[in-house]
């Protein structure tokens, strides 16, 4: 069942994905996902979230290029019904002050500087929201993949109009 789930998640993502390039610079990027339709973009922004984060942790996702989309996967995980990850994001984003940083270099020096404060910390920066999103994305609303595909289902999105 969990197979079925994660290829028909990647099925509805798979086209926008290879389209993307989320290393062209933020104008570009954002550009290229404003043309996707906009419940395949949450499948999207909450992919990139999940592969960043369980690869590298929070600061991985807001380093790489594609952490410009972290306002999107909060939006999709609250859309998804899966409202801890999407706190969790949001508390994680709200660790690199006010207002979200698009553009990478600003993320990656507000990076940082949030680190720095934290040298006499045993924790690093994002250790909390890793642990909590850990628990939740697999599991929550049955799961991202789960939960996404049943979000398009919902409104008859991908494949050609009929349920994935």
């Amino acid at each position: 069942m969990a197979e079925d789930i994660s290829a028909k998640y990647w099925s509805a993502i798979e086209k926008a994905y290879d389209d993307l390039n989320p290393s062209g610079g933020v104008r570009a990027f954002r550009e290229q996902y404003g043309k996707v339709e906009p419940e395949i973009g949450k499948l999207l922004a909450v992919h990139w979230c999940v592969s960043d984060v369980c690869n590298g942790g929070f600061h991985q996702f807001f380093y790489n290029d594609t952490g410009v989309l972290a306002p999107e996967a909060a939006g999709a995980f609250e859309a998804f019904g899966m409202t801890a990850c999407a706190a969790v994001v949001r508390q994680a984003m709200s660790r690199l002050g006010p207002g979200y940083p698009r553009r990478r270099w600003l993320r990656v020096v507000r990076l940082w500087l949030a680190q720095a404060r934290r040298l006499k910390s045993s924790e690093m920066l994002f250790d909390p929201e890793d642990r909590a999103f850990y628990k939740s994305y697999g599991t929550e609303a049955g799961g991202y993949e789960k939960a996404g595909v049943d979000y398009l289902n919902s409104r008859q999105i991908g494949d050609g109009g009929r349920t994935l």
